[in-house]
C-alpha cells in the first residue's frame, strides 16, 4: 500500500471516527466504549500477531526487562479507561467539546515534558501558551458553555486524564514500540471492564450490535493505519498533521448535524487549534 493511500484513509478516519462515537454515545451504555475498543485491538493484534511477532516478542522483552515501564504501560491502560468511558458521557452531549480537551491537555503535557528534559523552542512556548489560551476560551464561550455543571467539571477531568496519557505515552514509547504498547494498555482496560462486572447486556451490546462493532472496528483500523506507516512509510509529523486537519471538519459538522452552535463558530475554533498544534508539530 502506498503512502499516499494510507494517509487518504487515516484522514477519512480522523473524521468518521468521533463522528462514530456521537452516535454510540447517543445509541449505547458509555460502559460499552471501554469494553469495544480494548475487545476489537485486542482480537486485531492476534490476528496480525503472524506479522508483527518479531516486534511483540521484542516489545514484550523490554518491558519485562522494566518493571516501571510496564507498570507505566498498564496505568495507562486504567487512564485510558477512565478517559474512553468519560468521552462518551461528554460526547452524548457535546462531541466538540470532546474534541477540544485536546488543545489544554497538549499545552499542559508539553510543560510536563519539559521536566522530562524536553526542550521547547521559542515557537512552540507560543503555541503552548496559544494552546492553553483557546482551551480557556472554548470552556468559557464554546459550547461547552451550553452544558450543565456536571458536565463542565468532567471537561475538566478529560483533560487531566488525556494530559496523563500523553504524558505516558512519552515516557514509555522510547522504552518499547507501537505494537506492544498497544497490547499492553489494551490488557489493562480489558481486566478493568471485567472487574467492574458491567452487565451481560452491556457486554452484548458493545461487541455484538452493529454500532459496537462499528465503533470497535473503527478504533482498531484507525490505531493501526495511525502507527504502521509512521515506521515505515510516512513520516511522524505528517500523520500528526493529517490527524489534526481534521478538527475543524468535525467540529464543523458537529454544528451543522447536531446543532452544536454554528458552523462558522466551530470552524473558528477548528481552525483556531489547528493553527496552535501546527507548530508543535512542525518546529525543532
Amino acid at each position: 500500500m502506498s503512502s499516499s493511500l494510507f494517509i487518504i484513509i487515516f484522514f477519512a478516519l480522523a473524521i468518521a471516527k468521533p463522528l462514530a462515537y456521537k452516535l454510540c454515545a447517543l445509541k449505547l451504555d458509555h460502559r460499552a466504549a471501554p469494553i469495544f475498543i480494548s475487545t476489537y485491538i485486542l482480537l486485531g493484534v492476534a490476528l496480525t500477531m503472524p506479522w508483527f511477532h518479531d516486534l511483540f516478542v521484542e516489545g514484550i522483552e523490554q518491558l519485562i526487562s522494566m518493571p516501571l515501564i510496564l507498570s507505566l504501560c498498564l496505568l495507562k491502560g486504567v487512564i485510558f479507561w477512565y478517559a474512553s468511558y468519560g468521552g462518551q458521557q461528554l460526547t452524548q452531549h457535546s462531541l466538540s467539546s470532546a474534541r477540544y480537551t485536546l488543545p489544554p491537555a497538549l499545552a499542559i503535557a508539553a510543560i510536563i515534558n519539559v521536566f522530562f528534559g524536553e526542550i521547547l523552542t521559542l515557537v512552540e512556548w507560543v503555541a503552548v501558551i496559544g494552546l492553553a489560551l483557546s482551551g480557556i476560551a472554548f470552556f468559557l464561550k464554546g459550547h461547552i458553555q451550553d452544558l450543565d455543571h456536571p458536565t463542565k467539571i468532567l471537561f475538566v477531568k478529560l483533560v487531566g486524564a488525556l494530559v496523563c496519557l500523553i504524558v505516558l505515552d512519552h515516557i514509555t514509547i522510547s522504552h518499547s514500540n507501537w505494537y506492544v504498547l498497544l497490547f499492553t494498555s489494551n490488557v489493562a482496560v480489558f481486566v478493568v471492564c471485567l472487574l467492574y462486572r458491567k452487565p451481560l447486556a452491556v457486554w452484548k451490546s458493545a461487541i455484538f450490535s452493529k454500532l459496537g462493532m462499528l465503533g470497535g472496528l473503527l478504533m482498531v483500523t484507525y490505531e493501526f493505519v495511525k502507527f504502521y506507516p509512521m515506521v515505515t512509510l510516512v513520516p511522524v509529523t505528517v500523520m500528526s498533521t493529517v490527524q489534526a486537519a481534521a478538527t475543524p471538519i468535525v467540529l464543523v459538522l458537529t454544528a451543522m448535524i447536531w446543532g452544536e452552535r454554528t458552523w462558522k463558530e466551530q470552524l473558528i475554533w477548528g481552525v483556531l487549534a489547528i493553527g496552535f498544534i501546527l507548530p508543535l508539530i512542525f518546529v525543532d
